[in-house]
């Protein structure tokens, strides 16, 4: 493994859990992201707790979330709303979009994306664009995500 001294890197994990209300139909959930730096010195955590709501089944659904998020110990006074789909193409694939209005004093974020998921045996390979709003944006961009969808337990896809 290489460390650079000069700079720092984020690491993180997600955590959630999900409790079907009505199977295949409606179901809640909560969860955290948790991360912090990796060479850099003081409170360098970062992250967001939340809750969800999903609507439809594993296949195809549409969630809608709200979190607060928190870094150096702080939580942000206004919250963190998500809207996010996903819809079956066949048999190992997925479209996925996850959107996000991040409020942070009077300079909002809203981050776009669309992409989509394979499944590689249990584990699911995400790719896409990202398109972040903010209002000192000077020019449209899209930044490539790449990601890595690891279940715990008993998952049927």
């Amino acid at each position: 493994m290489f460390f650079f001294p000069e700079t720092s890197t984020p690491v993180w994990f997600t955590p959630k859990v999900s409790i079907p209300v009505t199977k295949d139909k409606f179901s809640l959930g909560a969860g955290a992201l948790v991360g912090t730096w990796i060479g850099e010195e003081g409170e360098g955590g970062f992250g967001i707790v939340y809750g969800l709501t999903t609507i439809g089944d594993r296949s195809n659904n549409i969630t809608f979330g709200m979190g607060y998020g928190y870094s150096q110990g702080d939580f942000n006074d206004k919250p963190t709303l998500s809207l996010s789909f996903m819809i079956r193409t066949g048999p190992k694939g997925y479209i996925v979009s996850e959107n996000y209005y991040i409020g942070m004093g009077d300079d909002p974020i809203t981050l776009l994306s669309f992409g989509g998921r394979s499944m590689i045996k249990k584990v699911g390979l995400d790719y896409g664009l990202v398109v972040p709003f903010y209002s000192d944006m000077e020019g449209f961009f899209a930044i490539p995500w790449l990601g890595f969808t690891v279940p715990f337990g008993k998952v049927d896809y």
